[in-house]
């Protein structure tokens, strides 16, 4: 038969707080079965004072820092009850206070995850990781890449999360192949969810209604830009032109500015009079909407010989690709300069002498 503290969890689960790396359920029945135990509360006290005497006694060191990491977990397990409490940050900040000045300190695992943790107290927990990637906090750990990419995820920030992604492909955090991962999932989940949205079916009539798109027109305050005129179909040997008729049923519902080509199609009316959809046979198909992970270079592994020492250079550089579309304003064309030559002979101020007089 098991004992009667087995299950003590289940009685109080709404009041123990979640941890990102789990808890233990033997040491938490056991603190939740003693938590009003006289003894048990006198013994807890003593080991947190004990911790508090230890830390006093040592000079900032990685020494410290590996016992602030085991005194946070040791509070974090024994005090189940205690989730974002001005103690813990308390704790956080003397930790990063205490290892902030220890060489090479930057990228290690344990000051890397406190300063994770304490992300979670910040009301601008964004500008954080950014100042803590400019001061080179985390550059080569993945734990902080993940955890910056997700905390912009959660607040629907595609594009920059994608570039979290990216700057830390390009700089080779360790491990890599969890980076590429977590980036590669990120990406088809992008994928995924914009295809679903353009797969949605939109009937033709709510496209060129010409009621829906005036009631649409006149309850907006601002007035539609030139790119919303569709052009109309053209006559044979000519090219499409906007009609002079720039009225509301030669405007597109699905433009909103000046910066896209219409992509459904040109509309015109048919014999009945009724509009249809005409394809434009120029235009460029659309890029992959997921583009924001090819900003920098490949997700390429260098290729290190085994017998040849290990490097750091050898470890983060990666050989770059060649230039995509993005690139277009960047690659050269060859061409000259000027229509006229430059003359090569060098045409001197000419000196005039003048009489002295004496």
């Amino acid at each position: 038969m098991e004992s009667a503290g087995a299950f003590e969890w289940e009685l109080s689960k709404e009041n123990v707080a979640q941890l990102h790396g789990g808890r233990s359920v033997a040491l938490l029945n056991k603190v939740l079965s003693a938590q009003n135990s006289g003894e048990f509360l006198n013994k807890r006290q003593q080991l947190r004072q004990h911790f508090e005497l230890k830390l006093c006694g040592l000079k900032n060191s990685f020494a410290k820092l590996r016992l602030y990491v085991r005194y946070l977990h040791w509070v974090e397990q024994t005090y189940p009850s205690l989730s974002h409490s001005p103690d813990l940050e308390n704790l956080l900040f003397r930790c990063v206070r205490d290892a902030a000045q220890l060489p090479q300190v930057q990228n290690d695992e344990d000051f890397v995850n406190m300063w994770i943790r304490l992300t979670e107290y910040c009301e601008r927990p964004a500008e954080l990781f950014e100042m803590l990637f400019r001061q080179g906090v985390g550059t080569m750990c993945v734990k902080f890449y993940i955890a910056w990419a997700d905390l912009l995820k959660s607040q629907h920030l595609l594009a920059p999360a994608a570039a979290v992604y990216a700057h830390g492909l390009r700089t080779g955090a360790q491990p890599l192949t969890l980076l590429e991962d977590h980036a590669e999932l990120f990406a088809a989940r992008l994928k995924a969810t914009l295809d679903e949205i353009d797969s949605k079916p939109i009937s033709d009539s709510v496209l060129f209604d010409v009621s829906t798109i005036s009631d649409n027109v006149h309850s907006r305050p601002v007035r539609q830009t030139l790119a919303a005129l569709s052009l109309v179909e053209p006559e044979p040997g000519s090219s499409k032109r906007v009609p002079v008729m720039r009225t509301n049923e030669c405007w597109h519902a699905d433009q909103s500015g000046l910066h896209k080509p219409v992509t459904m199609g040109n509309m015109t009316r048919d014999s009945q009079g009724q509009p249809k959809v005409i394809r434009n046979p120029n235009r460029i198909p659309e890029s992959d909407p997921v583009q924001l992970l090819h900003t920098f270079a490949p997700i390429t592994r260098p290729v290190v010989d085994e017998n040849a020492p290990l490097t750091d250079c050898t470890a983060v550089l990666r050989p770059l690709g060649q230039p995509s579309s993005w690139q277009k304003e960047n690659m050269a064309q060859p061409r000259p300069w000027l229509n006229e030559k430059v003359s090569l002979v060098i045409s001197l101020p000419r000196i005039v002498s003048r009489p002295f007089s004496f």
